[in-house]
């Protein structure tokens, strides 16, 4: 019994020395933000900068053009580094901002050529490699079969042969926002009516009674600083249990967004429903849009693209995006914002609000 009871109150030392070791004077995790501006990028660096405990976290956020970056709350935040420079296209600038970086939010854009955001990434993984990047978190997508849409998948791939010390890839359902607006262009139609109120239509190239998940786009932000803190508070521990739980980090598979499964005629209702909750004189329809008529919105090329994006997800291939299976992050699942709670706290609602104003303005 005496010796049951010395190793317990050895146990109990070791654990109190740990937690002082572990969060006394941590020093700061460093992380470089692409697409800082984009509704990830936005997530990402607000979560995390809620979060200064108990490892406290510096942001370096990477723009082409920092001053466009003002109008957001953290612009003049202390823990936020504004870096300015073409990382996609300059290699020294590349090279200068992930230097001194422990991680990185990784965001390729679409440029509707597999090839060119191919190069992208392993571009961006090669110098993340040279910086000695150890953590990895990645805005990726599941393969469609469309080349010019498998880039993502493509640089997933490379990214799981290195040993990163850990590695999160986050795929996608569709987003709420692109009902809303794509690439700060609306995609939404509002009307004044004669009584003062507001009409507006969404429209998608899916049926009425079509359901498919749907997510924020911020939730991959959100979802990416889980995994990092998640990550944090293994490399912070000092006890023999951190090499298998690294490891497990780094062999995590994709994880798919847990979203809600909708229809965009509920879609609709639900935005009609909130509106008048919130006093707002507001009424909103959906119409389903052909194919073609969105290929001529957006141009052949990027068109073409987008409509054989939508002719996968019709086929299903989104149809096992719900499922809780597929969402497994360090013994903890992901479930994205369903559609309510994106209106009202995750400024959904406002977004709607902020295009109708914009659409009607021009």
């Amino acid at each position: 019994l005496e010796v049951l009871q010395s190793i317990a109150v050895l146990v109990v030392c070791i654990a109190i020395y740990a937690h002082i070791a572990n969060t006394d004077d941590a020093a700061p995790f460093r992380v470089v933000v692409l697409g800082g501006a984009g509704f990830q990028g936005q997530a990402f660096i607000q979560t995390f900068l809620q979060q200064q405990r108990p490892t406290p976290v510096i942001l370096r956020v990477v723009s082409r053009n920092v001053t466009k970056l003002r109008g957001f709350d953290w612009y003049n935040h202390t823990n936020v580094e504004l870096f300015e420079g073409d990382v996609y296209n300059d290699n020294e600038a590349l090279k200068n901002a992930l230097h001194a970086q422990h991680g990185i939010f990784l965001v390729t854009f679409t440029d509707f050529e597999r090839n060119m955001e191919r190069a992208q990434g392993l571009r961006l993984i090669d110098a993340a490699k040279e910086a000695h990047i150890a953590h990895v978190a990645f805005s990726g997508g599941a393969a469609t079969g469309q080349s010019a849409l498998d880039a993502k998948a493509d640089i997933e791939q490379v990214l799981r042969e290195h040993d990163w010390r850990s590695l999160s890839v986050w795929h996608s359902g569709f987003f709420y926002e692109n009902l809303v607006l794509k690439g700060g262009k609306p995609r939404l139609q509002c009307q004044r009516k004669e009584d003062g109120s507001r009409h507006v239509t969404l429209s998608a190239p899916f049926p009425a009674d079509f359901a498919v998940v749907m997510h924020s786009a911020s939730d991959v932000g959100r979802g990416a600083v889980r995994h990092l803190r998640n990550t944090l508070r293994v490399t912070q521990r000092k006890d023999f249990s951190q090499t298998l739980s690294l490891r497990w980090h780094a062999a995590a598979p994709a994880i798919r967004l847990v979203g809600q499964k909708l229809t965009p005629a509920v879609y609709a209702a639900t935005v009609e429903e909130y509106a008048r909750k919130q006093g707002v004189a507001m009424t909103v329809t959906y119409q389903a849009m052909e194919l073609e008529t969105l290929v001529g919105m957006l141009g052949e090329k990027e068109g073409q693209v987008i409509g054989n994006m939508f002719k996968w997800v019709l086929a299903g291939g989104m149809a096992d995006y719900d499922s809780d299976d597929n969402v497994t992050i360090a013994k903890d699942k992901y479930r994205a914002m369903d559609l309510s709670t994106w209106l009202d706290i995750g400024g959904g609602f406002k977004l709607i609000q902020d295009t109708c104003d914009l659409v009607m303005a021009t």
